[in-house]
């Protein structure tokens, strides 16, 4: 079967917090884009989803099937790729260091006019998703063509074919060998990756360390406020108190009035040392006692319950971050299964076993996505880069050079061109050797290269030159002869003429030699040299 759709798509729906489609609770709220499961139906939001909104909601949800082109790509290439010959464990990409650094903190997918915003972005508005054409300075209404257009126009209008028949072998894959991209950087110290701050909220520029701090004085405060807020129950009269009871003993007696006075010093200042919390003081000890049970009581009301501080148990986080890792080994569900079609890239095949390694038909090589971006980003094997978004453009190949029964024998691959198979192929090539330039005619079969002196129509098998030959997986022409390599790196072709820098296997090139396929513009060539 046939699966179509836009690249998009496929790589947001891959993030971290969509790999799992989790059933769907109208008790609960979803932040925009979110995808559910209900009924055995996936739905994707619209715009963020208050609690309490049925799945029924044409407002709010609509099953992702509808989301989905409606132009047939057609059937893909018929052969997959054999990964039990990859050896993808030795595929180990690079450390990414161009990740973007854009803030992200706001979270929010809904237009906001007075909002700039960096290409590529998207947003929804009224229902509808934009992506941005170039960058948008604040004040640019969603409606204006020349820096929104809606995501669905970018659509493919042309059928593809059908995907490949054959998937390709990853049970020898060793993908659990190769290991992720390095993503350590913590900007703070505090021992926590930026990626996982930003993800539970915190940020990653400030060291969290200073919410212990925090919760340690609070706790403190709290201890001192209970007991000024209820003195009775810790076996304390406030001053207050004292005052009223020493009054109403004054005026029971005018007699005892200095018997009184005497004792009520003496009884003052008994009650002030015996309780010094009474009158606004504290000894020395109870400061130190009330210190140690205010810091006791702080410390344990932020043990008992750490989430309300925005802390984790050390069980807890290393929990977290065993989910986080499961998440990202070979657990994750990829967002489709098999080949699937693209318009920016053309046939890509995956499966949970592989993912989140990707296969190019196009490239013939593999494609590894990263995970946590806010946009997409990906390490392309066959070239030894990491690609941004906007950068993962498809690598164009054009057949530039054909032989006399019509076979490609050499192909432009992006900018470079790529000598191609040349079983079977006649051809002819001129060089200089001293001072002298040279026209020879050459046969290539069975990976073997028969070369005869001169421009010939006819050769025979009793009088020639034999070398065995290789195209590498770069285009590269390799001529192995008494146990020396030499190397054809094609610089240009133009009017069917081929030109290449030669040289040692290993060393730089020490001149250029051209190839034909014509015999006529090779004789051509050959003496407009002489």
């Amino acid at each position: 079967m046939k699966k179509y759709f836009h690249l998009f798509s496929l790589f947001i729906f891959a993030s971290p917090f969509l790999l799992g489609f989790q059933q769907h609770n109208q008790s609960l709220g979803y932040t925009h884009p979110a995808i559910v499961v209900s009924g055995g139906v996936s739905y994707i939001s619209l715009q963020t989803v208050p609690a309490g909104t049925a799945i029924t909601s044409t407002n709010y949800w609509t099953p992702l099937l509808n989301t989905a082109p409606t132009v047939d790509p057609g059937d893909p290439v018929t052969t997959e790729p054999g990964t039990s010959d990859s050896d993808l464990g030795n595929l180990t990409p690079p450390e990414d260091n161009n990740e973007s650094n854009e803030d992200t903190s706001s979270g929010s997918f809904i237009h906001n006019q007075n909002q700039s915003y960096s290409h590529p972005k998207i947003l929804v508005s009224n229902g509808v998703s934009y992506i941005s054409l170039q960058d948008v300075p604040a004040g640019v209404a969603i409606t204006n063509t020349v820096y929104w257009t809606p995501l669905l126009t970018t659509a493919p209008t042309e059928d593809p074919g059908d995907p490949p028949t054959t998937e390709p072998d990853s049970s020898d894959a060793n993908l659990s060998e190769l290991p992720l991209p390095d993503d350590s950087n913590d900007s703070d110290n505090d021992g926590i990756p930026n990626s996982k701050e930003i993800e539970i909220g915190s940020d990653p520029n400030v060291s969290d360390a200073a919410v212990f701090n925090y919760a340690m004085g609070l706790g403190i405060e709290t201890g001192k406020n209970l007991i000024l807020n209820d003195p009775a129950s810790y076996s304390l009269v406030t001053m207050e108190d004292f005052n009223a009871t020493l009054a109403a003993a004054e005026a029971s007696s005018a007699i005892a009035v200095a018997n009184a006075r005497q004792s009520g010093v003496e009884e003052g200042k008994n009650l002030v040392t015996n309780s010094p919390a009474t009158y606004g003081l504290v000894s020395e000890a109870d400061k130190t006692n009330a210190v140690s049970q205010a810091t006791t009581n702080g410390i344990q009301s932020v043990l008992s319950n750490p989430s309300a501080f925005n802390l984790f148990t050390q069980t807890d986080f290393e929990d977290e971050l065993q989910t986080i890792q499961s998440s990202a080994d070979a657990n994750m569900t990829p967002y489709t299964y098999g080949w699937f079609y693209t318009p920016e890239r053309g046939w890509l095949w995956t499966t949970n076993s592989v993912f989140p390694w990707i296969y190019d038909a196009n490239t013939t090589d593999w494609l590894y996505f990263k995970n946590g971006s806010e946009l997409p980003r990906f390490y392309e094997y066959y070239s030894k880069k990491w690609l941004n978004w906007e950068e993962f453009a498809p690598v164009k190949r054009t057949a530039v050079l054909f032989s006399n029964s019509g076979k490609t024998v050499v192909e432009k691959v992006g900018s470079t061109y790529h000598y191609l198979d040349l079983e079977g192929v006649s051809s002819w090539s001129v060089f200089k050797v001293g001072e002298t330039w040279q026209i020879n005619t050459d046969y290539h079969e069975n990976g073997k290269a028969y070369s005869w002196e001169g421009a010939l129509d006819e050769y025979s098998f009793d009088d020639f030159t034999l070398s065995s030959y290789e195209i590498t997986e770069e285009g590269v022409y390799l001529l192995h002869s008494n146990n020396i390599s030499t190397f054809y790196e094609i610089e240009s072709v133009e009017g069917g003429i081929v030109t290449s820098n030669y040289g040692l296997t290993g060393q730089d090139p020490i001149a250029k030699s051209y190839f034909f396929t014509d015999q006529a513009k090779a004789i051509e060539f050959y003496q407009s040299k002489l």
